[in-house]
């Protein structure tokens, strides 16, 4: 009993000498089996947003999938692990170049820990200034450690280009990471490097390639919904037609533009043909740029004079 209230407090220690004020403390929990979410927290628009990972107990040590969001939480992670399953994290393998994925690859690597990425997703860390693994992987991959095997699969781009997810078939668990969605989210979230274009295509992909999850860990917020993935696929259906509906409507407002001009040419209406012009219009003459009185008076005495080719309206 000594020995574990002892331990206890080493814990505390280590979870309140890291913190920093405003910043919630570290939280662990049972998924299933050998599995383990845990919650850390970063900045997003001014805020403390909940980052979602996991981690797996094994025979030969712990794998945690993803880094904790943030340097207060990295040290404060492993400590939390060692006291409460008496094991050492072994390998970490990151999801995505974001900061939320890999901030402690480096942290971890100098620790001895073996860290992983794709090579996209270390391409993509180099040209961010992020940290990066020790290790790099291509393609999908099967791992298998300490006697359990997982598949680290890319679906294709989504919420970034090089975004992975981890699929373990005896558990049936989906880590999807910031790939997808919570259930509760009202928006796709940071779509700054992000192809929604593509998203839903590769959701597509996911679905065929695993089939039904009976769990479900994704980036931010909660998890515990299984509706999350067709969640997701909805949001991002949504987003795209509203994107595709307002680009159809410039594009169609820009045709229509230069169509009313051809007519208005082809008319010899020359002050209905003027109106694409504003008051700042300039037109560039051999003696420098002219304003719209001497572009009107160039048409005129050039074009609108009796002699203007007429062109055909496209129809």
């Amino acid at each position: 009993m000594k020995r574990t209230f002892l331990l206890s407090l080493v814990c505390l220690f280590h979870l309140s000498s890291f913190a920093q004020p405003g910043k919630p403390a570290l939280r662990i929990r049972h998924l299933v089996d050998s599995f383990y979410t845990y919650v850390s927290y970063g900045e997003y628009n001014g805020q403390n947003y909940p980052a979602n990972a996991m981690y797996m107990v094994t025979d030969g040590g712990v794998v945690l999938f993803d880094t904790p969001w943030g340097e207060v939480y990295y040290q404060a992670l492993l400590d939390s692990i060692q006291i409460r399953h008496g094991k050492k994290v072994v390998i970490c393998i990151s999801t995505h170049y974001h900061e939320d994925r890999t901030g402690g690859l480096t942290y971890y690597t100098n620790k001895g820990i073996e860290t992983y990425t794709t090579r996209l997703t270390d391409s993509l860390s180099v040209v961010n200034k992020q940290n990066r693994a020790s290790h790099h992987f291509t393609g999908d991959t099967t791992f298998t450690i300490g006697g359990h095997s997982f598949e680290a699969f890319y679906p294709g781009p989504g919420h970034t280009q090089d975004n992975i997810v981890l699929w373990f078939p005896k558990e049936k668990i989906l880590y999807g990471g910031c790939f997808i969605k919570s259930a509760s989210d009202k928006d796709l979230g940071n779509l700054n490097s992000a192809n929604v274009k593509e998203w839903g295509n590769s959701i597509h992909r996911l679905q065929n390639h695993i089939g039904k999850p009976a769990y479900i860990i994704v980036g931010h917020n909660d998890f515990t919904n299984l509706n999350s993935l067709t969640h997701t696929l909805q949001m991002v259906r949504t987003y795209n037609a509203s994107h595709k509906s307002g680009s159809q409507s410039a594009a169609t407002a820009i045709i229509t533009a230069m169509k009313n001009s051809e007519n208005d040419w082809n008319k010899g209406d020359l002050t209905s043909f003027m109106k694409m012009y504003t008051d700042a219009s300039t037109m560039m003459m051999p003696t420098g740029p002219a304003g719209l009185s001497a572009i009107r008076d160039l048409y005129e005495k050039h074009y609108f004079n009796g002699t203007m080719q007429i062109y055909p309206v496209r129809q």
